[in-house]
């Protein structure tokens, strides 16, 4: 939750397939709370066909940059993101439900 808005509050009117991508290491808002509340409003709305996808050590923008301390590199999509947009059919060509429909309903990356 940022100041008083509260994401679960919406989501607890959402009834269709939903993909929901969290940074894990996001500086706005503590990852662990926001995903329990929104499974709990999906819950909530008896919505079964949800996947969310935390990315572990992903910023809140999904844009990795260096750290204060470590040296230079560029600015980069976290490992993985891209690949989901394509799995998702964000390249062309390309559906999850090709692949045998939804994903697991909490997906989490290691690397």
């Amino acid at each position: 939750m940022i100041a008083n808005y509260n994401p679960a509050d919406y989501w607890k009117h959402v009834n269709v397939p939903a993909l929901i991508v969290e940074a894990g290491n996001d500086e706005r808002v503590q990852v662990e709370p926001l995903v329990t509340a929104i499974q709990t409003a999906l819950r909530e709305a008896h919505n079964p066909d949800y996947t969310i996808v935390v990315f572990p050590n992903a910023p809140h923008t999904l844009v990795e940059r260096s750290k204060t301390g470590e040296p230079f590199r560029w600015p980069h999509i976290t490992p993985g993101y891209a690949d989901l947009l394509a799995f998702l059919g964000f390249v062309p060509g390309i559906s999850a439900r090709a692949f045998g429909g939804r994903m697991s309903n909490v997906a989490r990356r290691t690397d």
